[in-house]
């Protein structure tokens, strides 16, 4: 099996499927590899999409035909993108992870600032925010929400998928939407009205 990264100076080895220590390595050493793979992990997300949206615009359709040959799964890299587009690097917050990000999207800059600044000062997970953000009164378990509360939770949908599918008709952005509204609409018209008795 061939490496992905091999260096001299590197404590370990990457491969596709594993991380194999090098020998004498020391704790200090497995300390600053442990710290260089968590970074990797966290922020690949983050890089397949800057990644992604730099061979969309310089070199179009090229760079389509490439990524299908990585054997990436289509749906992973057009999220990495659309969250990449959606929050620009000045914007991201590294006390967030990047499903935290991915839950504000679909946001106007402010609200979705806003939000992140939210979950990051009360240490709410990803889940935790995905609750708030959509008004569900899970801590307090005083029953369903209201039909004005489901009205505001469909106007808001409505909303942001007009916002993407609006900002390009017919482009990258709209297709990709429109191909995620089609595939989830019947768990999205599930989560408005659910009831939760």
């Amino acid at each position: 099996m061939e490496p992905y990264i091999a260096s001299g100076d590197a404590p370990g080895t990457l491969f596709p499927t594993a991380w194999e220590p090098l020998a004498g390595l020391t704790f200090a050493g497995w300390q600053a590899e442990a710290v260089t793979v968590q970074t990797a992990a966290v922020a690949s997300r983050w890089w397949l999409g800057d990644l992604m949206r730099y061979g969309e615009m310089r070199w179009g359709e090229d760079a389509a035909q490439a990524v299908e040959m990585s054997g990436l799964h289509v749906d992973t890299l057009r999220a990495c993108v659309w969250v990449a587009e959606s929050i620009v690097p000045a914007r991201r917050r590294p006390e967030a992870t990047w499903s935290h990000h991915r839950e504000v999207a679909a946001m106007d800059a402010a609200e979705g600032d806003a939000w992140l600044g939210r979950a990051i000062d009360g240490g709410w997970s990803r889940d935790e925010l995905r609750r708030k953000i959509r008004g569900e009164r899970v801590t307090d378990g005083d029953g369903p929400a209201d039909e004005d509360e489901l009205a505001v939770r469909q106007l808001t949908l409505v909303d942001a998928l007009r916002t993407a599918l609006g900002a390009e008709q017919g482009g990258r952005a709209y297709r990709v939407t429109l191909g995620w509204a089609e595939r989830h609409a019947p768990a999205i018209v599930e989560v408005l009205t659910d009831t939760r008795e």
